[in-house]
Parts: C-alpha cells; structure tokens; sequence
C-alpha cells in the first residue's frame, strides 16, 4: 500500500511539473515567394524574409505571431519592384510528437501592400494555410521547412502566392 501510495505521489508531481512548463519558441527564416495567377502573369519569383514567435501551451498546438518581408520584381521591368509586410496571427497544430513534427498551419492578418518606385502602398487583408515539418537537430534547436498558399485581399482583388520557406526553430521552456 505504501509502496502504491509512493508511486501515485511521485507520478502525479511529475505530471504536476511537466504541466507547469510551456514552451515558445522563436523561428526565423527565408523562403522563395512564387505568385500565382494575374500575378503571376507580372511578376517573377521573390525573396521572403520571416520571423515567427510561437507559444506551445500544448504538444499538439502553437499560437503563432509572423512579420516579415516579401518582394517581387515585374517580368518586363527593372524598375517595378512589389512589396508585402506580413503581420500575422495563426495557429499550428502538430499532428504527430517527436523528433520529426509534421504540421499544419493558419494565419490571419494585417499585411502592407506596395510598389517601391511610385511609393504607392496599401494596408490589406491577408489570409495563409499551409503544412510543414520541424525536424529535430537538438533537444532546442529544429530545422523547420514548410510551404504556405498566402492570398492577400487587395482593392478589388486577390494577390496570391505560393512561398516555400526553411527556417530555424529555437525552442525554451519557462514555468507557467
């Protein structure tokens, strides 16, 4: 009985600590921005330039905040450069633990619009799902690779694009 008593009280301390630990993580990272349709047809692929701060209140699921900085150049023109600032909010559901965490995301949010040889710009809706992968490389360091269909809602349309990201996750753990 006493031996059974012991094993509860030491099982629910270390359920009790491993509950009291969250874990956020910081994951900065470029990519190749691929716009699609209309777009497409004017611009050529672009550079992305992101950080993402993450919150993991569970294994399974992360509270995401993103900014960063995308750019394209036109197909028949040297001079016109296009521009989107993400500012975005989203969630990341990790469907397996492990060394290898496969997931899918989606983000929602504020993003700034321009052209930089008129000085043109627009604050728009922007809108983001996609999947990826964080693979392991130490207990808080991970390669993520993702890829991301972004649409950003502009006057009267929609500019999207495909981005295909890598990055590097550093992981930390606090007490809640």
């Amino acid at each position: 009985m006493k031996k059974s008593l012991l094993i509860i009280s030491i099982s629910l301390a270390i359920a009790s600590a491993a509950a009291a630990q969250m874990r956020f993580g910081l994951n900065p990272g470029v990519g190749l921005a691929m716009p699609m349709g209309d777009f497409g047809d004017a611009f050529g692929s672009g550079i992305s330039v992101i950080a993402q701060f993450e919150l993991e209140p569970t294994q399974s699921l992360a509270v995401t905040l993103q900014g960063g900085w995308q750019r394209w150049g036109a197909e028949r023109s040297s001079l016109i450069k296009v521009y989107n600032v993400p500012i975005m909010g989203g969630i990341k559901y990790y469907l397996a633990p492990g060394g290898t965490r496969p997931y899918l995301m989606g983000k929602i949010g504020h993003c700034i619009w321009g052209e930089e040889y008129t000085g043109y710009s627009e604050s728009d809706m922007g809108l983001a799902f996609g999947g990826g992968a964080e693979i392991s490389i130490s207990p808080v360091v991970a390669l993520d690779l993702a890829g991301s269909y972004y649409s950003v809602q502009t006057e009267g349309e929609a500019s999207n694009f495909f981005e295909l990201r890598s990055g590097i996750k550093f992981n930390f753990s606090v007490a809640k």
